[in-house]
Formats: C-alpha cells, sequence, structure tokens
C-alpha cells in the first residue's frame, strides 16, 4: 500500500533535506507515520523521527484525527498544508477518519456525505495494518485507504420538472 501512496502522490521537492520543508503534508495515524516517511517518502507530522514536524504539527495532526465534523477537520489540514489523508480501521468512531475509512464519507443517517475527500486507493481486503497486532481486525477488512483532500464542487442541473435526473 505505501509503495502505491508513492507512485500515486507527487514528490515534495522539499522532503529530504534543503532550506525548506514539503510542499504539502500527508495525515495519517501515529502508528503510520514513520513507515509513510521511510516507504512512500511522503512527508507526515506524525512521525516524530523528522526535524521538521515540530510538537505544534504533531497536535494539529492528532486533532485532525479526532476532529467530528468536516469544517474542524478541514481547518486542521490547512494548517498542515496537508494534501493527503491515510485512514485505517483504528480510526476513533465517531470521527472524519473513522467516516472516510468505513463508509468512504459517504452521507449515513443523519450525518451528511463528506464533500472535500476523494478516495485514491486502497490496501487489499484481509490485509492487516498495524494496529491489528493488537485489536485483531475482520478477514475482509481493508487496513488502509489514501484520500485527497479536494475543494468540493458542485452540480447544478436544470431540467424541467419531474424530468428524472441522475449523477
Amino acid at each position: 500500500f505505501l509503495q502505491d501512496v508513492r507512485r500515486l502522490t507527487p514528490e515534495t521537492s522539499g522532503y529530504l533535506g534543503g532550506d525548506r520543508g514539503p510542499e504539502y503534508g500527508l495525515i495519517s495515524p501515529a502508528n503510520l507515520g514513520h513507515a509513510i516517511q521511510y516507504e512512500a517518502r511522503r512527508p507526515t507530522a506524525t512521525d516524530p523521527f523528522w526535524w521538521y514536524i515540530g510538537p505544534e504539527n504533531w497536535d494539529r495532526s492528532m486533532a485532525f484525527l479526532e476532529a467530528r465534523d468536516e469544517p474542524s477537520a478541514l481547518a486542521h489540514a490547512q494548517e498542515l498544508q496537508a494534501r493527503y489523508v491515510v485512514t485505517s480501521e483504528e480510526a476513533l468512531p465517531a470521527t472524519v477518519m473513522a467516516r472516510l475509512h468505513r463508509q468512504d464519507g459517504s452521507a449515513l443517517g443523519a450525518n451528511p456525505g463528506l464533500d472535500h475527500f476523494r478516495l485514491v486507493a486502497e490496501s487489499k481486503p484481509g490485509g492487516l495494518g498495524l494496529g491489528s497486532i493488537f485489536h485483531g481486525s475482520p478477514a475482509d477488512a481493508v487496513a488502509y485507504k489514501l484520500f485527497e483532500i479536494m475543494p468540493g464542487a458542485g452540480l447544478e442541473v436544470q431540467a424541467a420538472p419531474g424530468t428524472r435526473v441522475s449523477a
């Protein structure tokens, strides 16, 4: 999956040194941060081994992981200059991360759909995530998903009353 993350996301010019930081960030569960840095070669603030992260960005990442509504999550993502999110089966219930991972951000009950996240890739069903060591995992579970944070889009359709329209 992390090789897919590397293949499907653009490189960042400041990733491995130089005078400036990476051009964008990737938000992920803390237990996956170093693996993303090492294998996917993409920047995440949940890897405490990298110099540019700092405690403020760690805290912002944790706030995103715990966000329960899309506006809050997007505000934290903007602070982090994040362009991508990796979700996992271990996401806290009722959070944006859980909604992304379990329903791909679709509307469910009274919760409207999440408008600013596009599913890019997911790991193979049945693969074990790092958290499976401690919590177990259903046999057909998808351990990880990669979403891109998008500005959102509106769809306007003009049609005569009673005309069936689909998108």
